[in-house]
């Protein structure tokens, strides 16, 4: 759909204890446009609104927002995983390459877990992921032990 007056420019990944999805719009005037749950924020000449304490097994899920305006409604939908794997795919080196492939193996390990509901989970290669939960969140990962027989 499409709301009058309001256009939908981007997403992007905050990456902080959690990861967060910013939603972000270009619009003269917020005057009558609901956002639902969320608040807007003016920044730049823009605004955003932010979908916050994604949990890294859930990377490859989609989060979303409704734009309406009473009358017109707009959805749209990100996953940090999309985000992930064109930064990983954009670049051939550098920091940004490495975050994008730690937060995908990061991703992979925290869903390994959380299907198992094991302390330890072993990957392919015969890594041992060493986890200590506290909270429901992993507190450490340890990716440089080998798994030994």
């Amino acid at each position: 759909g499409c709301v009058p007056g309001i256009q939908f420019y981007g997403a992007s990944l905050l990456c902080e204890s959690r990861v967060a999805v910013r939603f972000y719009f270009m619009a003269q005037s917020l005057a009558g446009i609901d956002f639902g749950a969320y608040t807007p924020v003016e920044k730049n000449g823009m605004y955003y609104v932010e979908i916050p304490g994604i949990n890294p097994q859930d990377y490859d899920k989609t989060v979303s927002v409704t734009v309406t305006d009473g009358s017109e409604e707009m959805t749209v939908t990100y996953s940090p995983m999309a985000y992930i794997l064109r930064k990983y795919a954009a670049y051939e080196a550098g920091a940004l390459k490495n975050l994008t492939a730690a937060m995908y193996q990061y991703h992979n390990a925290a869903k390994a877990y959380v299907a198992k509901g094991e302390d330890v989970v072993t990957d392919g290669n015969g890594i041992v992921i060493e986890q200590l939960v506290i909270s429901g969140q992993i507190k450490r990962i340890d990716l440089n032990r080998r798994n030994t027989p």
